[in-house]
């Protein structure tokens, strides 16, 4: 069986990251791009088994990109799933109106959302059985090799590296805090 391809739109390098991280459970090739133009020039050499697409970015936003998407027959049965920081009825609602198969908040993803989501275009997690899953004490979103990367002196990894790790690190820590 092949690889899957994933493509994450997003012009936050954190929620890339984030995102990726969450999606090295499923058997997914990631590509992630920083606009939506450049995620127009992307799908026209090559066509994933989904698009995750922030909704907020400069010069084109998430929802015009989804209407050139949806308007050219090359793309249009590409699956769309709009990954933002909006929320609320009316706005998961426009999005579905403009092809969009479905809307995850960035700030409150959960695996279980991300495992519906993904079901629905045939995308499964890699774990197919009890022993295949991660030890407990690892979380679910960071596979062991990734894990002992983290784990190497901070001064052997690359700096955007670092800096990408601790904001998140900091944001959990405050997301913590709150609840």
């Amino acid at each position: 069986m092949s690889t899957k391809h994933a493509l994450i739109v997003d012009d936050s390098r954190i929620a890339q990251i984030k995102l990726r991280k969450m999606l090295a459970r499923y058997d997914l090739e990631v590509t992630c791009v920083n606009s939506a133009e450049e995620a127009l020039s992307y799908l026209s050499y090559k066509l994933p088994a989904v698009v995750f697409m922030d909704h907020m970015m400069e010069g084109m936003d998430g929802f015009e990109a989804l209407r050139v998407i949806k308007s050219n027959p090359d793309t249009a049965m590409v699956p769309i799933i709009m990954y933002t920081s909006k929320t609320g009825d009316v706005y998961v609602g426009q999005a579905r109106a403009l092809g969009a198969i479905d809307v995850l908040t960035k700030d409150v993803i959960e695996p279980s959302n991300l495992d519906r989501v993904l079901e629905g275009v045939k995308i499964f997690p890699k774990f197919t059985s009890e022993s295949d899953h991660p030890p407990a004490n690892q979380p679910f979103d960071t596979p062991a090799t990734e894990q002992a990367a983290e784990h190497r002196p901070a001064e052997h990894r690359p700096a955007e590296h670092r800096a990408d790790e601790a904001s998140i690190l900091a944001i959990d820590r405050l997301r913590t805090q709150i609840a």
